[in-house]
């Protein structure tokens, strides 16, 4: 299930990620999204849910960005199965989240070059390996 919501969040519309004025407010809103999680993350009781909402966000914020009607049909369809997952990796791995931070970090760096083969790539590489290595 998750290379399936790898490969739709990392399909951006047509190949491109948004010139330079709305992307550079795309990856401020990424970076601050990131950054909550970090410190949610690094807390000494992390909170499992805030952690789930935010890393939800965070993908959801570049995949409403870049994504046509017909990818976020496709998005909206299969989201919420994973979403049950996600949840119980979260609890488990909460002590992994830097991991995925670090992931994150790579996709906000790809969109602010402007490069959409690296931000697929590093989508797809959060998104895959959520089950056996990064936990958001």
């Amino acid at each position: 299930m998750f290379n399936i919501i790898a490969e739709i969040e990392g399909s951006p519309r047509d190949g491109r990620i948004p010139r330079a004025p709305p992307r550079r407010r795309l990856v401020r809103a990424l970076r601050g999204l990131n950054g909550q999680l970090l410190k949610v993350a690094m807390a000494p009781r992390p909170d499992p849910n805030r952690i789930s909402r935010l890393d939800g966000e965070f993908h959801a914020l570049y995949v409403h960005t870049a994504a046509g009607p017909r990818l976020l049909a496709l998005h909206h369809g299969i989201k919420p199965q994973a979403e049950r997952y996600v949840r119980v990796y979260v609890n488990a791995l909460v002590d992994e989240i830097a991991t995925s931070v670090a992931e994150h970090n790579v996709i906000i760096r790809a969109i602010d070059s402007g490069n959409p083969d690296a931000a697929q790539r590093a989508v797809q590489t959060n998104c895959a390996m959520q089950p056996t290595g990064s936990a958001a």
